[in-house]
């Protein structure tokens, strides 16, 4: 397969499928993980997979199957291998004729046919929410933004299919809130954000999203169809900044000592003694720090939307338990099963997926008030030190 234009858009991080048990989830082992963007061509949908392996698979005995009625060969029809290694792009058409159920299973397996990544594309409900025709790729390695964030020093380019239109940027500062926890019921929906300014660019124009924010993308301002990026600071999803930590910490913390912290003159040291409080021992803390922002890093790599990751209902959700035992997906809804939680019997977490002109994979928690024992329970072992 020769390398061809890119024009690719967002797309959710692929880690779900079909009743995955732990073993086989990607979020446990990061073994095998795969990202997809898709646009709309009128009477085909064009498909881009990229697929990141560990170092215990071979390339050479790996295959991806698209519906059971097509293969690529991780050797000969790559796309490309990125600068990373055992990373791959696969890229497809899919003949809207030919699509079933309004989605495109993808399955990944080795030389004994044993399936090791299985990806449902959960094509959009509403042809007002369509898939855009336009990339925004980054430079000088014209890849795409496989995560839907970018960094203020990446260099970008609009890359059209038309190559005669122009793109429109609307800008907005002011972040989205943050997840509430699950057994909260009765909170008040966001207010609705403006936008502080609109950005013009012409077709293989060069850019970068020098201040750091949300940013929609459309060419026809008058249509639903956009696609969204997050310009962040150049370590996301990793957080580093005292402010960013506290931040996103703030899932463990009482209402008064995030309070606290956040009017402290001196909030480093303040974090840092009130972890120090929490913990039984100084190993301990540094156990709870360690994973819990890893934990926040995992959550900005796979569930960024139009928001980070740890602030949508999904990481909140994954930052606190942790891996689900088992993952069932359907058209518009994921179920999280949690058998194993300390001290806790079976829990089980509904997201039903929203689309929005921001995204078409955002999903919400079904929210109970019976989830607050379990919720309670999880944020005390955190705050103690004892999970792992």
């Amino acid at each position: 397969m020769r390398i061809k234009t890119y024009f690719l858009i967002f797309g959710l991080l692929a880690v779900f499928g079909v009743k995955k048990t732990a073993a086989q989830n990607p979020l446990n082992n990061f073994d095998l993980i795969g990202f997809h963007h898709i646009i709309d061509q009128g009477d085909y949908y064009k498909v881009y997979l990229k697929v990141s392996l560990s170092s215990q698979y071979s390339p050479k005995e790996l295959t991806l199957f698209v519906d059971n009625d097509r293969s690529y060969s991780f050797m000969n029809d790559t796309v490309l291998q990125t600068q990373i290694e055992n990373e791959f792009i696969f890229e497809f058409e899919k003949n809207k004729n030919e699509v079933k159920g309004n989605s495109i299973r993808l399955f990944v397996t080795d030389k004994l046919a044993k399936t090791l990544l299985e990806q449902e594309i959960h094509l959009p409900a509403k042809e007002d929410l369509k898939y855009p025709d336009f990339a925004i790729l980054k430079e000088p390695s014209m890849t795409p933004l496989f995560h839907g964030y970018t960094n203020p020093d990446q260099q970008l380019r609009f890359l059209d299919s038309k190559q005669d239109e122009s793109l429109y940027a609307f800008y907005y500062s002011k972040a989205f809130g943050h997840a509430k926890p699950p057994m909260v019921t009765d909170f008040l929906p966001e207010e609705a954000i403006n936008v502080d300014k609109v950005i013009k660019y012409n077709s293989e124009q060069s850019f970068s999203l020098s201040d750091k924010g949300l940013y929609l993308f459309q060419k026809d301002t008058n249509s639903l169809v956009a696609t969204s990026v997050l310009s962040k600071k150049n370590t996301f999803p990793e957080l580093r900044s005292i402010n960013d930590l506290i931040e996103s910490f703030r899932y463990l913390l009482k209402g008064d000592e995030y309070s606290k912290l956040i009017e402290s003159e001196n909030p480093k040291t303040d974090f840092d003694a009130l972890v120090l409080k929490l913990a039984p021992t100084k190993n301990a803390a540094k156990e709870l720090i360690r994973n819990y922002f890893f934990r926040v890093k995992i959550a900005n790599l796979f569930f960024t939307t139009y928001k980070e990751g740890w602030k949508t209902d999904m990481g909140m959700i994954f930052i606190i338990f942790g891996n689900p035992d088992v993952i069932n997906k359907s058209k518009n809804q994921v179920t999280w099963t949690y058998f194993k939680l300390p001290g806790q019997r079976s829990t089980k977490f509904t997201f039903k997926r929203i689309e929005s002109i921001f995204s078409k994979n955002h999903y919400v928690l079904e929210r109970k008030k019976s989830f607050s024992e379990t919720w309670f329970r999880l944020v005390s072992l955190w705050r103690e030190g004892r999970i792992r």
